[in-house]
């Protein structure tokens, strides 16, 4: 977990709202250097595009979390 730090873009789509689901979809992964970054989009069930995030960059916070607190996230992320 961290805060955000530093984004490359952020591009906003006019749509109505239109009663479909909504879902952001991110997918992490890691830059040259080492950096892990990550693109998001949000879209709605229909496939209508609604924001693209590309290269969101995060700074680590300044204490540390429990491991015992974090073990549900990490098992979440597992998978992905």
């Amino acid at each position: 977990m961290a805060l955000p730090r530093s984004i490359e873009s952020l591009t906003l789509y006019r749509q109505t709202v239109n009663g479909a689901a909504i879902y952001a979809e991110v997918k992490p992964f890691l830059s040259g250097n080492g950096e892990l970054h990550f693109d998001a989009r949000v879209v709605d069930s229909k496939g209508r595009l609604y924001l693209e995030l590309k290269k969101y960059c995060t700074t680590p916070l300044p204490v540390t979390v429990e491991s015992n607190l974090l073990a549900p996230l990490k098992e979440l992320m597992k998978d992905s």
